[in-house]
């Protein structure tokens, strides 16, 4: 994974105040470069983006952005999880560049797009230039859960500080990891029927922006990271969570 994305992670932060000038051609052609450089976490799955420009976009919260990339994909299992994992390099990716950007999990085009007809829409990022800080100047400006509430992993805390500070729907922070240091199990919270219809589809892909940056922690900790969804072995999950996938890392 691009190692250059890992600074970004204690600087970033959803931007909602854009100037509405678009960007040069220039500059979105190359996003769209950088987005066939992409790793993911499901390589089985096709995952497509197509931009979309302000006034093709309904969205239900008052953020509007000149730019916005669509993603859509194959329903196949874990499909929610390996988007927010691919989605997140890109979000890193346009903060590193001094772009400012925001997930918009309750936005959608107004029309169907030409192109993705066999894929389902999944979410989509907005994104131009920042009309508002684009950076936090320090880590205790995020508003995050300590790492207590998120792992119970002794020995790991340099490792998962990067996840700590992941994006997620209103800060739920919905992952859990608990394990070894080598051997992650990666959960995440269950909902009750109330918040379910609300956060199922949310949670996966917050969880798969986690695996993001547990990816390149690890990789600035000089070590790999594999994943196995369905693993035999895995432990009993804490009470309150779900087990989703064991990540196992490797110097």
């Amino acid at each position: 994974m691009d190692v250059g994305l890992y600074d970004s992670i204690f600087r970033r932060k959803s931007v909602r105040k854009y100037n509405m000038d678009p960007l040069s051609q220039g500059t979105i052609d190359e996003i769209s470069d950088y987005l066939e450089t992409l790793e993911p976490l499901c390589p089985e799955i096709k995952v497509k983006f197509m931009f979309a420009e302000h006034g093709e976009i309904a969205n239900l919260l008052p953020v509007r952005c000149p730019h916005y990339l669509l993603m859509f994909s194959e329903t196949e299992d874990n499909y929610l999880y390996n988007v927010g994992f691919v989605g997140q390099q890109i979000d890193l990716y346009l903060s590193a560049r001094g772009l400012g950007s925001c997930w918009l999990g309750l936005a959608k085009p107004y029309q169907e797009i030409s192109g993705t007809e066999e894929l389902d829409f999944v979410i989509m990022l907005g994104f131009g230039e920042a009309a508002e800080p684009l950076y936090r100047e320090e880590v205790s400006q995020f508003k995050r859960k300590p790492l207590s509430q998120i792992s119970s992993v002794l020995g790991a805390e340099e490792l998962l500080e990067p996840v700590r500070l992941a994006p997620s729907a209103v800060n739920r922070q919905p992952w859990y990891f608990y394990g070894t240091p080598q051997k992650l199990y990666v959960a995440r919270e269950k909902l009750n029927p109330v918040t379910y219809p609300i956060y199922n589809r949310l949670n996966q892909i917050d969880t798969g922006i986690g695996l993001c940056h547990l990816v390149l922690s690890a990789e600035h900790l000089g070590k790999s990271v594999s994943f196995q969804f369905g693993d035999d072995e895995r432990q009993d999950p804490p009470p309150g969570y779900q087990y989703v996938v064991t990540a196992s890392t490797e110097p």
